[in-house]
């Protein structure tokens, strides 16, 4: 496999190959060699070391005679080829118009090496328009997907993107139902039933389908009039009934709005044709305990409490806690509980009664008999906290505020719709405040005190009809929208194309306008199709006139389109902008988009010089030096013998007659040699010869993105240009000992690629990005190659476009049909790692300088045990790692080596491995430890 940089060999064969094909031709002619020691045998070995011997002196022939002489087979040299990129110019903010960017406006970028700046020229004329891309989506119609890929609010420059595949989707379809107090409240679970009627493409589907966690997810959340997809949600764990409903139910969920948003969400695309019919919820609850009790700044036992002391005492009060039945307003709101009546008696004091003695022996006077006042809970109320005042509750049936004797009671009220979160004993939340009023009875001796006590409090709530939703709005896709709360509803749309399609939101456009971006893809692909363009307007998608460079979206390009006289920003995906809609060809599975730069345009390294040249300067050699080398491209025009017109020259090719029309030129060096028929002509002071020529700085332009970045003159409203990706094509001209080298592979392959090492050198040779080359022979042929450049993947494209038109045009691929298919060279990670002492030394520097050169000694293009890199389909072997470390570091003491290799993502002992045929050393992962 031949290399970059290597001079051929006149003689390749070895003695041994020669002698064969000796022999071989002897055998065509009747000559046989039966015996080893006969004649012929000896006359044709002795043959064989004569003419190895020619052959080493014929390969030690001088270098410029070897290229002087490979030289004369009249192969023209390759010319200088111009470094290529695209630029994207930048309108200063603010400002409303687009700027016209003339053809021929000169750029300049500073090189690393600090020398003089290089210049580049744009193509043509065009408009940079004030406008940048907001917005990247994609978006596939029968999977039911959208993915939001770049966002200016995200992230500060686009990013490379597969689309369609590989990235997980944005949220795709919501249905958001508000319900009044039936999901509201400070309840901790909620626990309701959900009815609907539900129709899948007009063919009723039962309710207990969308329980399925696997197409559908619930979810509750606050009313707000904008939904974000931000907001705190609590799911919902849903059930079907034998019913035909669902029974929902959720942990921890607490409303602070009397709305509560019910939300389903669609995580399967074949149920977006569903309709509903009917949707209701009904919701009760019972043996709610109360959350707390509460008397002044203490908290009782709400099982068992005595609402006015223990002792009875007037004007006493408590609050009873339960957030989640007296949240839920117009809600039947039962408490029960058992009263008991605690009676305790009180007599005044017994004093000594006096003893008269002088009365003692008379019948005593009757004592009058006390009467024992009877002390009761009176004027009991139970109230609700409104945000202002307290207001009293009336019940529905029964008594509930009587609290003379023991004894069942429940208290039947509709939940007010102006009870509010108040505060009492210290606490928030939703409350009944219970007091009672004046007892006189307290204030007389004797007296007998029933003091009550509540057991057993207990709330329960129901609504007494169902509740169907006050509001209904919808999210597809990031579009948001509020539909009437009427039946049928039909929530959930598709995606807005009608198969696979890209989406770019603008945030500025005009009607009647050429707007000009450049795609920049990472894989090409051959085939050349159409490519459809829409945007956004008031009526719909408006169909745009499109100049497609990239084949539909199949390699990097230019791409400009012409906007409609009327264009208008829309909301789309959430968001307004001015859309445009990209529908690539079908079959566009694998692409991989790099991005796409809007106000991008081409340069090239290209200046064209003209130069006027009359006989009496022209050497009489014919050979005439050019100020400027590296030639891109030249036009050569002679004065007529009458003088009345210009002719256009042809260059010289091989085959032809060197004479009058035609010129030799070495582009490398700049000069031209013309026929000596150009002198049989008056000598005259006026020009006879008029050349054009355009030269380039050949590899000095491949320069780092964002080096072009200066105007030679300044283009007003143009805040900034610079390029987005390095340039890589610039080479100069073809040298000599590069012409040698091609011309003794055309020896060889006489123009044909038919053999795999044909393929080999016609790639090196006509490709200079190539270091080497491997052919696989088989159907189709592939051909594996390995590039110095820095990035593969900006080459590589136009390394298929050179080579496979020229395949298919020659050899093999053109008389049988020969497919041939263009791959890189396979990079396999490499892990090694060793532990390390040193022999009586320190060891610190030397584990660093370890480190380095095992990173260079893997590297595919200049490592390798002679430094010129490893041959493909290749793996460095264990033997030689260790001889490399031995010979490169006599001073350390390396022990338990080992080299794996990941591959198909499993790693594998370096010494079990078996290497693929297009496998190179790939990224190295070097680990030492120091061992004592």
């Amino acid at each position: 496999m031949k290399e970059k940089g290597e001079m051929p060999l006149i003689v390749s064969e070895s003695r041994e190959e020669l002698l064969a094909e000796v022999k071989k031709s002897a055998w065509d002619l009747g000559i046989t060699f039966s015996d080893p020691k006969g004649f012929a045998d000896t006359l044709f070995t002795l043959y064989s070391y004569f003419w190895l011997e020619t052959a080493e002196r014929l390969n030690r022939t001088p270098r410029k005679h070897r290229i002087a002489f490979l030289n004369c087979l009249q192969t023209a040299h390759f010319p200088a080829q111009v470094a290529n990129t695209f630029v994207v110019f930048q309108v200063v903010k603010g400002y409303g118009c687009p700027v016209k960017i003339p053809e021929g406006t000169v750029l300049s970028a500073v090189p690393e090496d600090g020398g003089e700046p290089i210049g580049f020229r744009t193509k043509w004329d065009f408009w940079a328009v004030p406008s940048s891309i907001r917005d990247i989506l994609w978006a596939d119609y029968d999977a039911d997907a959208v993915c939001r890929v770049y966002s200016d609010e995200s992230a500060p420059s686009p990013e490379a993107f597969e689309p369609w595949c590989g990235v997980k989707p944005d949220g795709r379809h919501r249905f958001d139902m508000a319900f009044r107090n039936v999901l509201g409240g400070e309840g901790e679970n909620l626990d309701v039933t959900l009815s609907m009627n539900v129709r899948l493409q007009d063919t009723p589907l039962p309710a207990g389908a969308l329980a399925d966690p696997a197409r559908f997810r619930w979810s509750l959340t606050d009313w707000s009039p904008e939904q974000e997809d931000s907001a705190p949600e609590k799911f919902v764990r849903v059930t079907p009934k034998e019913n035909g409903g669902l029974a929902l139910s959720a942990d921890g969920f607490r409303s602070k709005e009397p709305l509560a948003c019910l939300s389903l969400e669609l995580l399967d695309g074949s149920a977006r044709d569903l309709s509903f019919e009917q949707i209701e919820i009904c919701a009760e609850k019972s043996g709610l305990s109360p959350d707390a009790v509460a008397m002044g700044d203490c908290e009782l036992d709400g099982n068992r409490f005595y609402p006015f002391r223990p002792i009875l005492h007037p004007f006493e009060e408590c609050g009873v806690f339960c957030g989640e039945a007296l949240s839920k307003h117009g809600a039947e709101i039962t408490l029960s509980f058992r009263l008991s009546v605690e009676t305790t008696e009180e007599f005044p004091p017994q004093r000594k009664e006096a003893v008269n003695y002088k009365w003692i022996m008379r019948k005593p006077l009757p004592k009058p008999k006390e009467e024992v006042q009877e002390a009761f809970a009176s004027s009991v109320k139970w109230e609700y906290w409104n945000g202002k005042a307290f207001r009293t509750i009336s019940g529905k049936c029964g008594a509930a505020d009587d609290f003379s004797k023991d004894g069942e009671l429940r208290l039947v009220f509709d939940c007010p719709d102006d009870i509010s979160l108040g505060e009492y004993g210290g606490r928030k939340g939703y409350f009944l405040r219970l007091s009672c009023g004046e007892c006189r009875e307290l204030y007389r001796l004797p007296r007998r005190v029933h003091t009550p006590c509540i057991q057993n409090a207990r709330f329960s709530y129901r609504f007494l009809s169902p509740r169907c939703p006050e509001r209904f709005r919808t999210v597809n896709f990031g579009d948001r929208a509020e539909l009437p709360a009427d039946f049928p509803v039909r929530p959930f749309a598709a995606p807005p194309c009608r198969s696979k399609s890209l989406f770019l939101g603008l945030d500025w456009l005009s009607g009647n306008l050429r707007v000009q971006m450049f795609a920049a893809l990472d894989e090409p692909q051959e085939a050349d199709e159409k490519l459809t363009m829409e945007i956004l307007g008031e009526t719909g998608w408006v169909k745009m006139a499109v100049d497609d460079e990239t084949g539909g979206l199949r390699r990097s390009g230019l791409v400009s389109f012409l906007t409609p006289s009327s264009v208008q920003k829309k909301s789309l995906f959430g968001t307004e902008r001015y859309w445009i809609r990209i529908t690539p060809p079908e079959h566009s599975e694998g692409l991989k988009i790099k991005g796409f730069y809007l106000n991008a345009q081409r340069v090239e390294n290209r200046v064209r010089h003209r130069k006027g040249v009359s006989l009496l300067n022209l050497p009489k050699s014919g050979v005439l030096q050019l100020s400027h080398g590296n030639l891109v491209k030249e036009w050569v025009f002679v004065k007529s013998a009458d003088g009345a017109k210009w002719e256009p020259w042809k260059e010289f090719l091989p085959g032809d007659e060197f004479r009058w029309g035609f010129y030799k030129i070495n582009r490398s060096s700049g000069r031209i040699y013309f026929p000596s028929q150009i002198f049989y002509r008056a000598l005259k002071p006026d020009d006879v010869i008029y050349i054009v020529y355009d030269t380039g700085d050949g590899k000095r332009a491949n320069v780092v993105a964002g080096a072009i970045s200066k105007m030679s003159r300044e283009i007003p409203c143009i805040a900034s240009v610079r390029n987005p990706f390095p340039v890589l094509d610039g080479y100069d001209s073809e040298t000599d000992e590069d012409l040698a080298s091609r011309a003794e592979n055309l020896l060889y392959t006489h123009g044909h690629a038919v053999t795999e090492k044909d393929y080999e050198l016609m790639a090196l040779d006509l490709c200079p990005e190539i270091y080497r080359a491997r052919c696989v022979g088989g159907t189709p042929v592939r051909l594996a190659v390995l590039m110095n450049v820095p990035d593969s993947r900006v080459v590589f494209p136009r390394i298929c476009r050179t080579l496979l038109p020229f395949f298919r045009n020659c050899g093999a691929a053109r008389t049988a049909g020969t497919q041939i298919e263009i791959l890189r060279a396979v990079p396999v990670p490499i892990e090694c790692g060793m532990s390390v002492c040193g022999k009586d030394q320190p060891i610190g520097e030397e584990i660093e300088k370890l480190k380095e050169k095992l990173t260079a000694f893997f590297n595919p293009i200049s490592g390798g045990p002679r430094g010129d890199g490893w041959e493909i389909g290749r793996l460095p072997t264990f033997d030689q790692i260790l001889s490399f470390l031995g010979a490169g570091f006599p001073r350390l003491l390396i022990s338990d080596l080992s080299a794996t290799v990941l591959k198909n993502g499993r790693s594998i002992d370096l010494q079990k491995i078996m290497p693929g045929p297009f496998d190179v050393p790939g990224p190295v992962t070097v680990k030492v430890e120091i061992s004592a």
